[in-house]
């Protein structure tokens, strides 16, 4: 699961939350933390501000929530049945499915009020914050401010409803790990893969998003 359903998740966090909008910024901000972390290249080495922290926890544990649920378990074995039948080989199948679905799933997330206004607000709230974050290299700080510019600029992550920037996103997900690595001739299968999928993670997205709560 990536940053933006981890906004929502948090903000699910008690229903009457997510009805107001009203859930804590600093709390979905730190839901979120861990993912901007990997983004930028450091680790969040203390957070002196207890709702950060207890975001940061909370993402740890949607994070295995969501990866048991049985909608996500079975998106992903669907998935990578398409994918080797489609050419790829089981590491990079398995591997693509698991990051795709995650990111379709986001995709498929953008537009709900509740996650609009949970990622919005936890952004808006994240300068104030900055001082309760310490980063575990010097230029941590930059590379974060950097970061929040671009997300803020750019809003709720639309581009996830697009399959070949979904596609370039898994790519360099998996590029880290030789036996996961994509091909560059098989980003056109993962890309064809996604557009056919993506319809299917939509119409599964709420009872995802459901089981995942159900379980923290």
């Amino acid at each position: 699961m990536n940053y933006f359903a981890h906004a929502r998740i948090a903000a699910a966090r008690d229903a009457d939350a997510a009805v107001a909008n009203a859930c804590d910024p600093a709390f979905v901000l730190g839901a979120m933390l861990p993912d901007f972390a990997h983004m930028i290249g450091a680790r969040v080495a203390d957070l002196a501000h207890p709702a950060l922290r207890s975001g940061a926890q909370h993402h740890h544990q949607a994070d295995a929530a969501f990866h048991r649920a049985p909608a996500f378990v079975a998106l992903v074995r669907g998935a990578t049945r398409a994918l080797a039948a489609g050419g790829l080989a089981r590491g990079p199948a398995r591997g693509a499915a698991h990051v795709g679905i995650e990111l379709l799933f986001d995709g498929a997330l953008v537009g709900d009020p509740h996650a609009d206004a949970a990622y919005v607000s936890a952004l808006g709230a994240a300068p104030a914050l900055d001082a309760a974050i310490r980063w575990s290299r010097a230029d941590g700080p930059l590379r974060w401010q950097q970061l929040h510019a671009r997300l803020l600029a750019h809003g709720p992550p639309v581009s996830l409803r697009e399959p070949a920037h979904v596609s370039e996103r898994v790519a360099r997900a998996l590029a880290p790990r030789p036996r996961l690595a994509l091909a560059r001739h098989q980003h056109a299968i993962v890309e064809r893969w996604l557009a056919d999928a993506r319809p299917q993670v939509t119409a599964v997205a709420p009872r995802l998003l459901a089981e995942t709560i159900e379980r923290l």
